[in-house]
């Protein structure tokens, strides 16, 4: 299916306030199942209101521009602060879960990101495509998210590509969430500059951030107060710690699957710099596993599954993208930054 696509310009809140009224509905749909599904829970709830207008500090505080951006959201969809935070914050404010299969390769300054898009089955109906442009309408990046969520995977007008999978650590903190990292990395010039920027800004949790620009392909593993990173030719991960320092870390909290799907990964993409867009298409869709897959169809809303598959070809400034279970399209739709 082809997902939604939203074209926002001008200051960052002027562009949260337009998607905001393009997305009222829709963003107040995935807030009302957030509500459902985690929120109704008393523990979860009651971490939500101790917490989030913390969260909104450290945002507002260390990414005023990204503060900006969410306020426009919040008048845009006439939603409440609370609401629109949370959203950035789901996974830290509720519970982590699995959290995509990924792998990428550079090929001759032209490489790519590919990977699954992992979560509750109830999220499918809202991914989308985000498109954003400066005050002049000049391009600034584009980038695959969810309705409200204002960042996920993407790349921007300096040919940087960021990507983005789930890893478990125990210290967990207020800070900003990955998903706002990856918007403000989106809006620097050179991976040097985003490792500067994970390295400085105060994290709020686990993630592997995979980043490329021409011929320089990097994995950051991080914790919520640690930092790994190293180059590649090509790379793959699930949702597991690669790094030997983060092994003890990841040994009781990675999921049943991960394992599976990132040796199943090794087997399919061997050749990864020399894959057709069709044959990366096959390997996103690809079903085997007992344990599970790197394409996963749930079967209830809370259930893990392959909402979307996307692929990021920075250098070209492309964003292919499926929305749903990538096994269910034979072609990609792309999208041009």
């Amino acid at each position: 299916m082809r997902p939604q696509y939203y074209s926002i310009s001008g200051t960052p809140h002027q562009r949260g306030k337009q998607w905001g009224q393009l997305i009222q509905d829709s963003v107040r749909s995935l807030i009302a199942q957030d509500n459902h599904h985690y929120f109704s829970n008393a523990v979860l709830n009651k971490k939500r209101e101790t917490e989030w207008r913390r969260y909104q500090y450290v945002i507002n505080t260390f990414l005023p521009e990204t503060g900006d951006f969410l306020k426009g959201i919040v008048e845009g969809a006439e939603c409440d602060d609370k609401s629109i935070i949370t959203l950035q914050c789901r996974r830290e404010l509720s519970v982590p879960s699995d959290d995509c299969s990924l792998f990428a390769a550079i090929n001759s300054g032209d490489g790519y990101i590919a990977q699954t898009i992992d979560l509750a089955k109830y999220n499918e109906p809202y991914g989308c495509i985000l498109h954003e442009s400066d005050t002049d309408k000049r391009p600034l990046s584009i980038m695959f998210t969810l309705t409200g969520l204002a960042g996920y995977a993407g790349i921007n007008c300096y040919g940087l590509g960021v990507g983005i999978n789930m890893v478990r650590s125990c210290d967990w903190q207020t800070g900003i969430p990955p998903y706002l990292l990856v918007r403000h990395l989106l809006s620097l010039k050179t991976i040097n500059e985003c490792i500067c920027a994970l390295k400085k800004l105060p994290r709020a949790s686990s993630r592997c951030l995979t980043l490329l620009q021409g011929n320089t392909l990097v994995t950051a593993e991080m914790t919520a107060t640690r930092l790994r990173y190293w180059n590649h030719e090509k790379t793959m991960h699930t949702n597991h710690y690669i790094h030997p320092d983060f092994r003890v870390e990841d040994a009781l909290l990675k999921t049943l699957s991960t394992d599976e799907r990132f040796q199943r990964l090794g087997y399919l993409t061997s050749n990864a710099s020399k894959l057709s867009k069709q044959e990366i298409l096959q390997v996103l869709s690809d079903h085997s596993g007992i344990k599970g897959s790197l394409c996963c169809h749930g079967l209830q809303p809370m259930d893990t599954h392959t909402v979307a598959g996307i692929m990021l070809v920075p250098g070209q400034g492309k964003l292919a993208a499926i929305k749903g279970n990538p096994c269910k399209s034979n072609q990609f739709y792309e999208f041009t930054l």
